[in-house]
């Protein structure tokens, strides 16, 4: 997709994030994960994740940003919950449990590119990212990788 089209997607989806519509905020959050990297999608994400008229939107928007599976959508979850209220908080820590509580292997690719973040030199990040390292590690998964 070309610089322009994906220009034209984030800021269809930066309308539908700022919708009094629950789910179409949900949506937003889903679609703008995908555009992560898109410097204006970034800032709208920390904001849905950090919804405070629906923790449905705060949910669904964690576990879009997790399933990235990088260290971007963990830095824009880190993010927000440095200054989560403990009821989103708890929902981001559902959406943590969801995504990475499954494998092993998940889990532990998730604390190497989080472990990083706690070294960040924006106190926020830092601060959240502690707070996320703090959550993966105490997630005991289903399923344990086995390495040989």
């Amino acid at each position: 997709m070309d610089t322009e089209t994906r220009q034209a997607c984030v800021t269809s989806l930066l309308a539908l994030a700022s919708s009094p519509a629950y789910q179409d905020r949900i949506d937003a959050g889903w679609g703008l994960a995908r555009f992560a990297e898109v410097a204006e999608a970034q800032q709208a994400l920390v904001k849905l994740v950090l919804d405070n008229r629906d923790t449905g939107v705060t949910y669904a928007t964690a576990e879009a940003l997790l399933r990235r599976f990088d260290t971007l959508g963990l830095r824009l979850v880190a993010t927000a919950l440095a200054t989560a209220n403990w009821e989103q908080a708890g929902w981001i820590e559902q959406a943590i449990r969801k995504v990475l509580g499954f494998t092993s292997g998940d889990r532990d690719a998730a604390v190497e590119r989080c472990e990083p973040l706690t070294h960040s030199t924006n106190e926020e990040i830092r601060r959240g990212a502690t707070r996320l390292l703090g959550e993966l590690r105490s997630i005991n998964p289903i399923l344990t990788t086995v390495r040989r």
